[in-house]
């Protein structure tokens, strides 16, 4: 059985949402891992991933020279020729497209997702009387019916999606100075009231200051009971205290991070808009501006005026949410259902 399926059968801890994703089906993905996984042959790889920072649970993937491998660890499932001659597979009967130029680039790959399933959205779409733009779509590869659970369907046309983008940014960039530190500064009300920040941070200093404070007494009361000058029960209940006066420093301080939440939006904001401030308008979308202001795009399923989701006519328009998530500062303020005009195909 497929890995996520053992996962779920013998190792537990799934939700149910999470549990319904396993498949009795193997993955692509996963076969390709799997060729790809020099531990088969016997070695152990460390720091392939590292944390952003202490405190973030972000990782991020590390170059391969600077991974750790330490050979023959275990027991090799997988002979050093067999290995090899799938590396040298691998890829062979693939095809590079990118040459020619008739065949469609999307600028959206491993950006725009479906907003009901989490997959990517794949460039599809067929040429009739010579239009190839008109019958451009990006739609989700799930919506098969020999798969698992597969997804409702998710489809928009490709200079739908390239105009929505080119629209929201253009309107970003041509804020005034004024309206770029209003939104801003609604982003930070969002994050906490700006009348609480400076008494919050006051706090947030009195606390962390008094909890280490309490650090140096437990480490000069452990020094004292170790030269006699307390005895074991008074240093008992002293730590008591002190400690329990700890776990409630702790919890204020908790209780406070907003304040570092208002500070990083400010900062995110402002390198967002300093970015911002290099374009003047977008008169046509490419790849490189798009990863430089979006991090993600979810596409969410067309609603039709009467609520259905399909149509009763081809000229029809239609209603379908488009979320776009931008570096820095994230999803806007905002309703993410797009309006759509009537068009010759649905």
């Amino acid at each position: 059985m497929p890995p996520l399926k053992y996962k779920v059968l013998y190792k537990g801890n799934f939700s149910e949402d999470g549990a319904a994703r396993a498949s009795d089906l193997w993955n692509y993905t996963t076969v390709k891992r799997i060729l790809k996984n020099p531990v088969y042959l016997g070695h152990t790889l460390l720091g392939k991933s590292k944390k952003v920072s202490v405190k973030s649970k972000k990782k991020l993937n590390v170059p391969k020279d600077q991974w750790a491998v330490t050979e023959n660890t275990h027991e090799a499932i997988v002979a050093q020729e067999v290995f090899d001659l799938a590396q040298f597979n691998l890829g062979k009967g693939t095809f590079d497209f990118r040459q020619y130029d008739h065949v469609r680039r999307s600028i959206f790959s491993g950006i725009a997702f479906c907003a009901q399933c989490g997959h990517a959205l794949c460039s599809c779409g067929t040429v009739y009387k010579g239009e190839r733009e008109k019958y451009w779509y990006l739609s989700c590869n799930r919506h098969r019916l020999d798969i698992t659970d597969p997804c409702v369907g998710v489809r928009i046309k490709y200079s739908d999606i390239l105009e929505v983008v080119r629209q929201d940014l253009n309107s970003l960039i041509s804020l005034s100075p004024e309206e770029k530190e209003a939104v801003a500064r609604e982003a930070m009300r969002r994050a906490g009231d700006d009348n609480l920040i400076k008494v919050k941070q006051l706090q947030l200093q009195k606390a962390k200051a008094r909890l280490s404070t309490i650090d140096k007494v437990i480490t000069k009361l452990y020094t004292d009971n170790a030269e006699g000058k307390i005895d074991d029960s008074r240093l008992e209940r002293m730590l008591s205290e002190l400690q329990r006066e700890s776990a409630g420093l702790e919890k204020t301080i908790d209780s406070l991070s907003v304040v570092d939440s208002v500070n990083e939006t400010q900062e995110s904001y402002r390198a967002f808009f300093e970015l911002a401030n290099k374009y003047t308008h977008i008169r046509e979308l490419d790849r490189d501006t798009l990863v430089t202001f979006v991090r993600r795009i979810e596409v969410g399923p067309k609603v039709l005026p009467d609520g259905t989701q399909k149509a009763t006519h081809r000229n029809q328009p239609f209603r379908q949410s488009v979320r776009i998530f931008y570096k820095f500062i994230g999803e806007l303020e905002g309703p993410p259902i797009r309006e759509f005009p009537a068009v010759t195909d649905l």
